[in-house]
C-alpha cells in the first residue's frame, strides 16, 4: 500500500510540476523547461495552483510570487478571490484543506511590501488548518527574496496567452475571459459561463447583453455565440494555434489528490483513498473529458479496486496534458 501511494504520488507530482514550469516559462519565468505552446493559460487558476502545491518545488513557489511582484497588474484580483474561495474551502467534514486562506494574506503582504500592489485584501479564516503547514508558509515568505530569475512582462504575442493579451486590447474585468470561452464553446447561457469561467453571473449577463447591442454576439433562445466578424478575426487567428482547458477545474482536481496522497488519514488507508477518489468522480470525468479520457464509473468497482482504475486513467490524463500540440484543433467554435 505504501509504495503503491508513493509510486502514483511521485508520477504525479513529477507530471504536474512539469506543467506549472512550462506555463511559468511561457510567461517569461527563465528555466530549462520548454514553454507551453498548446493549452491557453489561465493566470488566477495557475497562481493558486503554484501556491497550492509550492512546497513540492520551492524555487516554482519562489518564481511565482517573484513574477506577481513585477506583474501583478495582469492579475484579474476580483476573479482571483472567487477562484481563491474554491481552493481554501474544507472538502470534506474531516478538514482536509489543499491552501489555507492565511496564505493569501501572506501573499498580499509581500506584493504590498515589494510592489504596492494588494492581490488580495481580506479572505475568511480557514477553521481546519495544518499547523506545520502554515509554519512552512510564513517561512517562506518572512525568507523570501526577488532572485531576478523573471522579468517584467514585455510581450504577450503568443497563442497560449491569448487570456492577457485580451486584457491588453478589453481591460481586466470579466470581457477576455468571457470572449475566450465562447470562442472554443459554441454557445452557452450567461449562468452556464459565470461558473465555468469565476466570475459574478449579472456581470457576465450585462456584458453578454451589450455584445448583442453591438454585433459580437447573437442569441439562440438563452444561449450566447460568437457572430463570424473581422472585428475578432485577429483573435480567432491566435486561438487556431492553442486548445481551451478549464484550468481551474483542472488545477483543483489535481492539487486535492497530490495533497490527500500525504494526509492522514487518506493516505494510510486504500478504501478512504479510494472513497475520496469516488467522491471526485465527476470533477474527474469533466476533465477528462476535455482530452478525450475516459474516466471509470466508480458504481462498476467495489471498495479498494476502484484505487487502480481511477489512477491509471489520471495519470493517462496527466500525460495527454504534457502532449505536442497537434495542428488540427477539434474543440474550436468555428473552423
Amino acid at each position: 500500500m505504501i509504495k503503491l501511494h508513493k509510486a502514483f504520488k511521485e508520477e504525479l507530482k513529477s507530471k504536474l510540476l512539469e506543467i506549472h514550469w512550462r506555463q511559468w516559462s511561457a510567461l517569461g519565468v527563465a528555466t530549462h523547461v520548454s514553454p507551453e505552446q498548446r493549452w491557453i493559460i489561465d493566470l488566477e487558476a495557475l497562481t493558486l495552483s503554484t501556491l497550492t502545491i509550492g512546497f513540492e518545488d520551492k524555487r516554482l513557489f519562489s518564481t511565482c510570487i517573484e513574477w506577481l511582484v513585477k506583474n501583478a497588474e495582469w492579475l484579474n484580483t476580483a476573479r482571483f478571490k472567487r477562484i481563491a474561495g474554491v481552493f481554501t474551502k474544507p472538502l470534506s467534514q474531516k478538514g482536509l484543506v489543499i491552501l489555507p486562506s492565511h496564505v493569501l494574506t501572506m501573499l498580499s503582504d509581500i506584493l504590498r511590501k515589494h510592489a504596492q500592489h494588494s492581490v488580495i485584501k481580506k479572505m475568511p479564516k480557514t477553521r481546519v488548518l495544518e499547523k506545520q503547514v502554515l509554519s512552512d508558509y510564513k517561512r517562506f515568505f518572512r525568507t523570501f527574496k526577488i532572485r531576478d530569475i523573471t522579468n517584467k512582462l514585455d510581450t504577450v504575442q503568443s497563442p497560449v496567452l491569448l487570456q492577457l493579451l485580451l486584457r491588453g486590447y478589453y481591460g481586466m474585468d470579466a470581457r477576455p475571459d468571457i470572449f475566450i470561452y465562447l470562442l472554443f464553446n459554441k454557445q452557452d447561457n450567461s449562468l452556464s459561463i459565470a461558473r465555468n469561467i469565476y466570475y459574478n453571473q449579472k456581470n457576465v449577463y450585462n456584458i453578454l447583453e451589450k455584445w448583442c447591442k453591438t454585433g459580437l454576439v447573437k442569441k439562440v433562445h438563452k444561449n450566447y455565440v460568437l457572430k463570424k466578424s473581422t472585428g475578432w478575426r485577429d483573435f480567432w487567428t491566435r486561438s487556431r494555434k492553442s486548445s481551451y482547458l478549464g484550468w481551474t477545474k483542472t488545477f483543483f482536481l489535481f492539487d486535492r489528490i497530490l495533497k490527500a496522497l500525504s494526509t492522514p488519514p487518506w493516505c494510510e488507508e486504500m478504501y478512504l483513498m479510494s472513497s475520496f477518489f469516488r467522491d471526485l468522480y465527476e470533477d474527474a470525468d469533466e476533465v477528462g473529458n476535455w482530452v478525450n479520457v475516459h474516466i471509470p464509473d466508480p458504481r462498476m468497482y467495489k471498495g479498494a479496486l476502484y484505487y487502480d482504475a481511477f489512477v491509471l486513467r489520471i495519470l493517462e490524463v496527466l500525460g495527454q496534458l504534457l502532449k505536442s500540440p497537434t495542428v488540427k484543433k477539434k474543440n474550436l467554435a468555428y473552423s
